[in-house]
């Protein structure tokens, strides 16, 4: 078997060498595709899209991407890839997009995404991921999109995204942050027990609401505990203005009522005095 898999490998770089000074893109979508070993795109300098969606493959050997400095869009969706090693995705100066929806993921090693200075969109959504290793995303300085949807995200685990997130913008959601915007950032928790003080991010300065918040938030800082769907726990600096504005509207309304009474008291003696006065007769002294 691991003859035949190796004299396939090798068929595919002799095609490929032969291809390459036509063709800067590869469609090996819908095989049966298994295994990528390290070294079988070595002949493919000019290679800018690589299109492997749809096959079987779960292994992807470190350094296999390494021979394409030109790459610039990476489809592995719909695979069986359950775990990405150190160095899978590594000096790729040019991929712009990683699509690796679709997969069964379940581990993501320190250093899978390495030296990848202009990647902008990365898919692991509809995977197997629980937990994420600290600091995977660390490196990624250019993302501006990371979907993490449909993934049995275990949030208690992922407390340390909160510096990899608290300079970040959740776009989509009209949280306004500062540093880079990241259009995109959904998380389905589960099993949270974290405590309000275990955050994730901060975000601040938002007048719109997140998806999925159970309550409604006005303005100003909140801070989550992510939970199911992100429910947060909000801590709203203008929630004691409100009050206040609330409290003086009472009191004006008292002070407007008691006028009120005083202007009709004054009204009903005013009347009182004048009809007392027209029913008054003057008499004149007879000289």
């Amino acid at each position: 078997m691991k003859n035949k898999t190796e004299s396939e490998l090798k068929h595919w770089q002799t095609l490929f060498s032969i291809l390459n000074d036509y063709y800067s893109r590869r469609y090996l979508y819908s095989n049966q595709i298994t295994t990528l070993q390290q070294g079988t795109f070595q002949d493919l300098p000019k290679l800018d899209r690589l299109y492997l969606y749809s096959n079987q493959i779960t292994t992807i050997q470190q350094g296999t991407f390494q021979d394409l400095p030109e790459l610039d869009r990476l489809y592995l969706y719909s695979n069986q890839i359950t775990t990405l090693q150190q160095g899978t995705f590594q000096d790729l100066p040019k991929l712009d997009r990683l699509y690796l929806d679709g997969n069964q993921l379940t581990t993501i090693q320190q250093g899978a995404f390495q030296n990848l200075p202009t990647l902008t969109n990365l898919d692991l959504s509809n995977n197997d991921l629980t937990v994420l290793e600290e600091n995977i995303f660390q490196d990624l300085t250019a993302l501006q999109t990371l979907d993490l949807s449909d993934n049995p995200l275990t949030c208690c685990e992922l407390l340390h995204l909160k510096l990899f997130l608290q300079n970040k913008t959740l776009g989509d959601a009209g949280a306004m942050c500062h540093g880079t915007s990241i259009k995109l950032i959904d998380f389905n928790f589960t099993d949270c027990t974290a405590q309000e003080s275990d955050v994730i991010t901060t975000m601040e300065t938002t007048t719109d609401t997140l998806p999925s918040i159970t309550n409604p938030v006005e303005t100003s800082e909140i801070t989550t505990t992510a939970d199911n769907n992100i429910p947060l726990n909000t801590t709203n600096s203008n929630v004691g203005s409100r009050y206040e504005d609330d409290n003086s509207a009472i009191i004006a309304g008292t002070v407007t009522g008691a006028l009120v009474v005083l202007f009709v008291i004054a009204l009903f003696v005013i009347r009182k005095f004048c009809c007392t006065s027209a029913d008054t007769t003057l008499v004149h002294p007879s000289i």
